[in-house]
């Protein structure tokens, strides 16, 4: 196949400075044409019409010969990439554009190749290497097919925040599928898709960074910490339940594998192995449940992290001031708090340490304590400044956060290892049609509308025919009150539909026990604030997995917000039961139930 370019002419003095400079250069005739060469998956191009093109030829020859043996080598074949080019011509030069294709219609780019009257430019090789990479081949096929704009030549230069903004919004929207929703930010002054979509992903790291700015290697690794969070919360309410020392160990070891690539050349790898086998060391020998899982409470985390720090990352200098608690005297919960390793929970006078986390809340967890670390790490004194980051350790370190993950942006259990099974029992007493409310789409007393909320899903329930709404409820009992309920409206309702109930003093195993036995539990606490008075969720299925144990919950207390999964945020909840106990003593002990046999 032939590309065949002819210079117009719009004038006869355009036709006369054309000849004159082709006569004082006598490097281009008046048709110069692009031919190809070699086998299929190896050809190279061929220029023609221009003096000196056997010189051209050889240098394009060479040039290309290398990217095809890189290609090769990455096993582009399998991939269905090729090497595609197209000839172009300005008023003075020519340039030869050159890309590979990939099988999905993805572009990486090439810088040009300008052919000039005094010789060929051709771009640097110095991405041959990566090109050569399988995985790196593939990742930047991915990363393309995400719409972001990856420039081979360009692969070694310092990153941007700019194209930090477009890497990792494509890998997000090529690993998940779904594309970004952008209409929550707010910001007028940005026109940039990929610096919207970044915005939308990740506000606490990118809002601060001008889109010019180079990256520095803490910066990149703390995106990077931040778009595996996002990756993890993305499957919330879909994945896995509580969580043990082993997940804690395969978590570190994401952090671990993103952090030492991006400080590779700092002089702090060293520091940060000795970090890695330190955590290994102490996982490994805590002990386990018998299923190879251990429950792991916020204490735990508070011990083991405090350990970490002051052992390799607080050697020196003053430890900042330890904060104190309503709920705990916890020396290693004061120094975590008052380092930035962990935060207060569930409110900012109290720890919890006995509260034992969920999985979905590690990504966190685990990014505030390496956060810190990190920082103790690059700023210990104020000449330390983390190295620069090139977008080819950016592609390598996406490539290696997508070997550790599931298509479902989920940890891949086969990154680390085999996991050992556990013993599970599960029991939910759902209905086949939709039984859940919202509260806040419900009249004047929205805000304060939970507890009779509660109440029309329990007679819901019990009743698919129930005709009981929020409002009615609300109208018959404490209709004028600027209030919400207490569980003696609760039990008024119930008397009112003539609905058998019991009650009693909150326990897992009370709770477990009327579940058993076909009811469900109507209680009052509040996840995110259990001092807070009024709040109430409803109890309708538990999990038993390995040692620990969750509770199915309906929380009314959810506006507009969808999960994943594209159900309200507060249908169908886990959360652990330990804490649902404690949040109900803090509040009220006494739990009503309905609908047992």
């Amino acid at each position: 196949m032939q590309h065949c370019l002819h210079k117009k002419n719009f004038s006869y003095i355009a036709l006369l400075l054309a000849f004159a400079t082709l006569l004082s250069s006598c490097a281009f005739s008046e048709k110069v044409y692009l031919t190809q060469t070699g086998k299929q998956g190896n050809a190279v191009p061929e220029v023609h019409g221009i003096a000196g093109a056997k010189g051209i030829n050889d240098s394009l020859s060479e040039y290309f010969g290398q990217i095809n043996a890189a290609l090769q080598a990455a096993g582009a074949a399998q991939l269905g990439a090729k090497v595609q080019y197209e000839l172009s011509a300005d008023t003075e030069n020519y340039s030869l554009q050159a890309w590979i294709t990939g099988s999905n219609g993805q572009k990486l780019l090439f810088d040009s190749i300008l052919l000039l009257p005094d010789g060929l430019r051709l771009p640097q090789t110095d991405f041959l290497q990566s090109l050569a990479d399988p995985d790196f081949l593939k990742q930047c096929l991915a990363l393309a097919s995400g719409g972001y704009s990856v420039n081979l030549t360009q692969i070694n230069k310092p990153l941007t925040a700019q194209k930090t903004y477009a890497l990792l919004s494509a890998y997000y929207e090529s690993r998940t599928g779904t594309a970004i929703d952008v209409s929550p930010v707010n910001r007028p002054d940005v026109s940039d898709a990929f610096q919207l979509k970044a915005l939308a992903l990740m506000p606490e790291v990118l809002e601060g960074f001008y889109p010019q700015d180079e990256l520095t290697a803490a910066d990149f690794a703390q995106s990077l910490s931040l778009l595996l969070k996002e990756l993890l919360f993305y499957t919330y309410g879909l994945g896995s339940g509580g969580f043990g020392t082993l997940d804690l160990d395969r978590l570190f070891s994401v952090y671990h594998e993103l952090y030492a690539l991006s400080i590779q050349g700092t002089g702090h790898e060293a520091l940060w192995g000795e970090f890695a086998q330190g955590v290994s060391a102490l996982l490994q020998n805590t002990g386990t449940d018998g299923y190879g899982r251990v429950g792991l409470t916020r204490g735990d985390m508070a011990s083991l992290f405090s350990f970490l720090y002051r052992e390799y990352f607080h050697k020196q200098g003053q430890d900042e001031a330890m904060p104190s608690f309503v709920d705990c005297e916890n020396d290693n919960a004061s120094f975590c708090v008052g380092q930035g390793l962990m935060k207060p929970f569930p409110k900012e006078n109290m720890f919890y340490p006995a509260y034992e986390s969920r999985f979905y809340e590690l990504p966190a967890i685990t990014n505030d304590f390496l956060q810190a670390c990190f920082f103790s790490l690059f700023f210990s004194t104020e000449t330390d400044k983390p190295a620069a980051f090139t977008e080819a350790s950016a592609v390598k370190a996406l490539q290696s956060l997508d070997g550790m993950l599931s298509p479902d942006g989920t940890l891949s259990a086969s990154a680390f290892g085999p996991v050992a099974a556990e013993q599970k029992s599960v029991r939910v007493n759902d209905r086949d049609y939709d039984w859940y409310f919202k509260q806040y789409n419900t009249g004047q007393y929205a805000a304060v509308n939970c507890m009779p909320t509660m109440t029309a899903m329990a007679l819901k329930w019990l009743n698919p025919g129930s005709t009981a709404t929020v409002e009615s409820l609300r109208n018959k009992f404490l209709p004028e009150f600027a209030d919400g309920w207490w569980m003696a409206q609760v039990v008024s309702s119930l008397d009112f539909y003539q609905v058998a109930y019991d009650y009693g003093n909150i326990s897992k195993q009370l709770v477990v026990d009327i579940l058993d036995r076909g009811g469900i539990v109507l209680a009052m606490f509040s996840e995110a604030e259990p001092g807070a008075q009024g709040h109430c969720e409803l109890i309708y299925g538990y999990e038993r997995s390995g040692g620990s144990l969750r509770f199915l919950v309906q929380d009314p207390g959810f506006e507009n917000e969808l999960r994943a999964d594209g159900n309200p945020r507060g249908k169908a909840r886990w959360l652990d039961a330990d804490y649902v106990v404690w949040t109900v003593e803090r509040m009220n002990k006494l739990v009503v139930s309905v609908g047992t046999n």
